[in-house]
Order: C-alpha cells, then structure tokens, then sequence
C-alpha cells in the first residue's frame, strides 16, 4: 500500500477542523479558510478575516464557538457566525441540547460560582457557589465539579445543580488523560505517584450513578473511541492494545515494533484502521517523520511511509476522512495524500 500526495496547502496555522464534508483552519493573519473535502480538487469554498483567531468545538448538532464568554454557531460554507448565548458573568462550562452554564471562581472566598440556564430561552435555572472546589467541567456531555488536581469528581443534575453522586480516588491518585463514554460507561484513566515510577490505572464507572464497573492496571492515558464496537484502542512506543469498554479487558495487548516511537495522543480511527504518526531519530542523528497505519482486524501494521517533509519537521496526528489522509506539520503546511489503486 502506497499513498501519494494530491494535495499541499501552506500558511495552515491552527491545527485542522473537519466537519461537514468541509475542512477549516485558520492561517497566520486570523482568516479562516473553508474547503470542500467532497470535491476531487478539494476548492477552497470561503475564507473570511476575524479580529482574532478562535477554538472551534464540533459537535454532533453544528460547529461552536466560545468567545469572550459567549457562545456563537459557524457555517462551516459561509463561515458565518450567529451569536446564540451571551455570557453573564463567567466563561462557558458547559453546552449541551437544552442546558448551557458558566463558571467563574472567586479567588478571596475559593468558590467556584455555576449558572445554569435554559438554552432554549435563556432563562436561569439555578446559580451555586461551590465552596472549596476550583472547576466545573463538561465531561461526556455532563456537568461535574471538581479540584485543580481532579482527584475527586462530583456530578451534577443540570436541571437543580444539585450532587448526583461524587467519586474519589485514593490518596496520591488523580485523572491523568482523557475521559470517554460509551454506552452509560465513563472510561477514567488515572495515575497515583509521579512519572516515571508512577502506577496507571483505567476504571470503567456507571455515569448515571458513580459505581465503580471495573478497575484494571493502565497502559495508556489517552485512547481512540470505535463507537461502533465500544473498544479503545492505544498505540505508543510499539505497544498496541484494544480493549472492551464495556468489561474492560484487554483483547488485545502486544508489542508491534521497536522502530517507531509513538506517542499516544499521535494516532486516530478510520476505515478499518489505526493511522498514527511517528517521529523517529536516526542513528546519524536525523528527525525523519513517518506516518502509517495498523490494521484493526488482524491487528498487525499495514504499511509505514516516509511523511514528504524536510528533516527535523514534525507533524500533527493524521485525520482520515473518505480516502483521504490529512497530516499538518510543524512548518504549517497540510498535506492531503491519497491512497494509489
């Protein structure tokens, strides 16, 4: 298997958004750009020049923006925004279907203040000063209070803001990567003592209720989610493993090479596949990027290929979307390759 590269942008300066059929990235002067994905010349639809540049949040009902406390929604072909919720007194902790909140802490008294109101009409549901707690975050599409250090997190009903139960770990134990849910079931992967002599663990709890479904040794912090089969799957420094989300087993736990050097947030989910890249240093000493791709059904690796950069570049972990593979690097440029036939 051999993929070509059909396509280069430059000047591609925020990392990547796809959504829609179309991908959006700002350049270096604050203009973001839209470009068909459906198309086989990939034409540039939009581009349009903001004050500053903006985090976009893709969500499975439209693409989001949080500005200065305030909520916005984007066209991803006109690229316009409509302002949809204007802050009151913090910044945004939470968007949901029917719920929108916002947080702000108070450093003299170390409460953190939560409102939450009614996405549909704006209307206040409750505000609480949370006393002693430093966060609210948005966690699977639910609200949860928390420390700086989240040792600890305690969810609440968005419709009063009262506790709906609370989990703890133990002492010296924090959330250490990234949280996922599936099927009613938080994944938690959590680290107690410090790196590199630290222990990883990965939990499986009941979102509805905070019991504890199975805890088992961790591997990796940070997954990708096949919601199509409930697994994880991890990939770093050679190890590769999947597991079942809703046991949390490992089905598979191996060792696919001691050539690559991975690490675990560089790799995501397409067509029958694990696409990853690598950064690998030479015995002369030299940086040459590679990207490539394990197959999720035999669970061995496909092909690896030499990303077409210069020596020392970098790059970002690949986005696959309808044959293509999308690969910016540290210099700002995007490449699109194409699988040959």
């Amino acid at each position: 298997m051999i993929w070509h590269k059909i396509r280069e942008i430059k000047n591609v300066y925020a990392s990547l958004t796809l959504v829609s059929d179309r991908f959006l990235f700002f350049d270096t002067e604050n203009n973001l750009h839209s470009y068909s994905c459906s198309e086989k010349d990939m034409p540039e639809i939009e581009k349009r020049h903001f004050d500053k540049s903006f985090l976009l949040n893709v969500k499975k009902n439209g693409v989001f923006v949080y500005r200065d406390g305030s909520i916005y929604t984007l066209n991803p072909t006109s690229l316009r925004l409509d302002q949809i919720w204007e802050g009151k007194f913090g910044r945004v902790a939470h968007l949901g279907q029917s719920h929108i909140c916002e947080q702000l802490y108070d450093r003299n008294s170390k409460a953190v203040r939560v409102g939450c109101y009614n996405r549909h009409d704006g209307n206040e549901l409750w505000k609480i000063d949370f006393h002693g707690h430093r966060y609210a975050r948005n966690i699977a599409g639910k609200l949860f209070i928390t420390d700086i250090n989240f040792t600890y997190f305690i969810c609440l009903n968005l419709d009063t803001g009262k506790e709906s139960w609370t989990y703890s770990f133990p002492e010296g134990e924090k959330v250490a990567g990234d949280i996922y849910l599936y099927e009613g079931v938080l994944v938690v992967p959590s680290m107690a003592g410090q790196a590199p002599d630290s222990n990883d663990y990965l939990r499986g709890i009941n979102v509805e209720s905070g019991e504890l479904l199975w805890k088992r040794d961790g591997s990796f912090q940070y997954y990708q989610l096949e919601r199509s089969s409930g697994y994880l799957y991890g990939f770093a420094h050679g190890l590769y493993e999947v597991t079942d989300i809703e046991s949390g087993e490992k089905l598979v736990d191996k060792k696919l090479t001691n050539d690559l050097w991975v690490s675990q947030h560089m790799n995501s989910l397409g067509d029958g596949g694990l696409y990853f890249v690598d950064g690998t240093h030479t015995n002369m000493g030299m940086f040459i990027s590679k990207f490539g791709k394990i197959n999720t059904e035999t669970h061995e690796i496909e092909f690896i290929q030499k990303l077409d950069v210069a020596e020392g570049v970098k790059a970002e972990p690949p986005i696959y979307h309808k044959g293509r593979l999308y690969i910016k690097d540290s210099m700002d440029v995007l490449h699109i390759y194409e699988e040959s036939k």
